[in-house]
């Protein structure tokens, strides 16, 4: 079967790429293959950005604050300042209704299969999955193949990993105007360590333990720090909701040196992902 794009991946990076294409009218008279091996469900992300008021994708925010905070032990500063607003997405949310307008206006086929190489030839590229073969004009992947960025000398790697919940407390606990960026109250450890909070209500919140470093945790650890963070606010009496985790790369190591004349590389997968903070989304969308 051949297609004109091909893409590795029903994420963040395929789905903005493919908006951008559809609003840009690329898509007409092409057939588009999605090869995702996952429920879109699996491992749901929250995905936030921060900018001037109105945005282009304000109708999918789950959540916003007008206030976000930098603290610690002693200080309690505000990144935003009232200029900026700090906006929240739910990733399963977003991709399911961008990808249901996508398929309603073009021809886009998803497979769930799991892609495993490429190989460029001179006027189309071979994609192959664990089930079969596809060719395509032009691939845009963001599925790390290149490994070479984790043992780079020239670029190092710090890992931002983290675990979260999603809490539900029987009485009021959190202010929901305002957010937390990074509270390094939490013991170091000697790492860079802080507890990241967006709370929905006053008894709905994010509570995510966050590391840089290059070594990754035990689960058991991350969430007794959780459990740790939420009894010094009083807490006692909640219920999990759901919990998120996750691993980003920090580095600025040159991705997108892989790229050839079809293959593209997108997302994190591309060097998309700003290295000193983790953030995606606005860059995806640039």
């Amino acid at each position: 079967m051949s297609y004109d794009y091909t893409f590795s991946g029903l994420g963040l990076s395929t789905i903005l790429v493919l908006n951008e294409m559809f609003e840009n009218n690329l898509l007409d008279g092409k057939r588009v293959l999605i090869i995702e091996p996952n429920e879109l469900d699996v491992n749901e992300k929250t995905w936030c950005y921060w900018e001037e008021d109105k945005g282009k994708f304000d109708n999918y925010i789950n959540a916003k604050w007008s206030s976000a905070l930098f603290k610690d032990e002693n200080n309690s500063i505000d990144c935003l300042k009232g200029k900026l607003i700090y906006k929240q997405i739910s990733s399963k949310k977003f991709i399911e209704s961008l990808f249901e307008q996508l398929k309603k206006n073009a021809n886009i086929t998803l497979i769930k299969e799991k892609f495993i190489s490429y190989k460029s030839a001179n006027s189309y590229v071979e994609i192959l999955t664990n089930v079969n073969s596809y060719q395509s004009k032009y691939f845009f992947s963001s599925v790390l193949i290149d490994n070479n960025y984790k043992s780079s000398l020239k670029y190092p790697l710090l890992n931002q990993h983290f675990i979260g919940w999603f809490v539900e407390t029987k009485d009021s606990f959190f202010d929901s105007e305002k957010a937390t960026f990074m509270d390094f109250s939490v013991d170091q450890k000697q790492n860079t360590r802080f507890m990241y909070v967006l709370p929905f209500s006053k008894n709905k919140a994010l509570l995510e333990y966050t590391l840089f470093s290059k070594d990754l945790l035990a689960e058991e650890e991350y969430e007794h720090e959780i459990e740790l963070y939420m009894s010094k606010m009083g807490i006692t009496d909640y219920s999990i909701l759901k919990k998120e985790q996750g691993n980003i790369p920090m580095t600025v190591y040159p991705f997108w040196k892989d790229n050839e004349k079809r293959v593209l590389f997108i997302g994190t997968a591309g060097g998309w992902t700003k290295a000193s903070t983790g953030y995606t989304f606005k860059n995806s969308i640039k």
